[in-house]
């Protein structure tokens, strides 16, 4: 999760697929690609990635993780 300022915003498309608006959050692969198909599904159509609520936020990260198969894997308590 990264968290810039206005000043620090990071340029270019990769950081802005549909416009420079704050806030908005965008999920990446580790390879550093925009997954932009996870957006606020009820959000305004022209700010895409801008989550009104953190029960929005939560939504897309379940969404994400289930999606992509990143369930954390079952822990062995025994110890």
């Amino acid at each position: 999760m990264l968290n810039a300022d206005d000043d620090e915003e990071p340029e270019g498309e990769k950081y802005s697929p549909d416009g420079g608006y704050i806030p908005r959050v965008l999920f990446y692969d580790p390879d550093g690609n925009i997954l932009d198909q996870y957006k606020n599904e009820n959000g305004h159509p022209d700010y895409k990635y801008y989550h009104f609520n953190p029960t929005s936020i939560a939504a897309t990260m379940k969404k994400v993780i289930k999606e992509r198969n990143l369930e954390k894997p079952a822990v062995n308590e025994e110890l």
